[in-house]
């Protein structure tokens, strides 16, 4: 490194994180898309409430929506995060996890199939 200038050395650490930024903005669609199948598993099982596989897909789509607006449209993307996507994850993922961590899984109906 010390073949390098300060001014560069910042210029390279400046370029590399905008590019994780960019990395994360890619992978969001990758976490949307995870959603859906699940939301659909949850809606389908019955070992959960119908309601939070809708709010998962819900969340999936609102992922998938967040990055296509944070490449395509950047100006409104803090927009779409803040407005939808957030909400979205909030009831989708974070109702999930704490219905899994407070209720737990219905006994009963798995033995019913």
């Amino acid at each position: 490194w010390s073949a390098f200038e300060k001014q560069q050395l910042e210029a390279l650490a400046l370029g590399f994180l905008t590019l994780r930024g960019q990395g994360m903005g890619a992978l969001s669609a990758y976490w949307g898309l995870w959603l859906v199948p699940l939301g659909i598993l949850v809606y389908r099982s019955g070992f959960l409430p119908r309601i939070i596989g809708v709010f998962l897909v819900v969340a999936g789509g609102a992922y998938v929506v967040s990055t296509v607006t944070y490449f395509f449209f950047p100006a409104y993307y803090r927009l779409v995060f803040y407005m939808v996507t957030a909400p979205a994850a909030a009831l989708g993922e974070i109702g999930f996890t704490g219905w899994l961590l407070i209720k737990g899984v219905g006994s009963g109906r798995a033995e019913a199939s």
